[in-house]
């Protein structure tokens, strides 16, 4: 699962949301990486056998991102590494960002909680909080992608950056 933000962010924190199963399909072996470019990426966290991500519908869960090193990406994306608490699928029901968000005027997005209304996605998908939420996604305001496996019917990348 991938996001382009379509603009520069220098993170700090990200959050998960995991889907509406309950004991199964919960993240445990990820990477979280960035790229400027889309092709050429960066480890930007990496969880082995993580069991933040409880085992209860639509469970949240927030991490630091330590040694950024003030590196901007325009690209994020959630790439699994082993076998999640049920198999091989990559289920995710959501991702915020936190950070600097690099435009004419630096913006900062400070973590204070899992899915606030402080995060990068909320802020574009609300234009700075002059209007109404509208999906990101939707609104063609970022690029929210699934990968190779994802089998057409089942969901859609906007549901990963709702």
């Amino acid at each position: 699962m991938a996001v382009d933000l379509k603009r520069l962010l220098a993170p700090t924190h990200y959050c998960l949301r995991s889907g509406p199963q309950v004991n199964s399909h919960k993240l445990r072996n990820w990477r979280l990486e960035g790229s400027k470019d889309g092709s050429s990426w960066k480890c930007l966290r990496e969880h082995v056998n993580d069991f933040s991500l409880a085992d209860t519908k639509f469970s949240v869960a927030a991490w630091p991102i330590e040694n950024a090193d003030a590196a901007v990406f325009r690209h994020f994306r959630v790439y699994q590494t082993g076998k999640n608490s049920s198999g091989d699928n990559l289920m995710c029901a959501g991702i915020e960002l936190y950070g600097a968000l690099r435009a004419e005027v630096a913006v900062m997005f400070k973590f204070q909680y899992s899915f606030d209304t402080k995060g990068v996605l909320y802020h574009i998908a609300t234009n700075g909080g002059k209007k109404a939420y509208t999906n990101p996604h939707t609104s063609a305001r970022v690029v929210a992608s699934l990968s190779s496996c994802y089998s057409a019917g089942q969901s859609s990348p906007a549901r990963f950056v709702q």
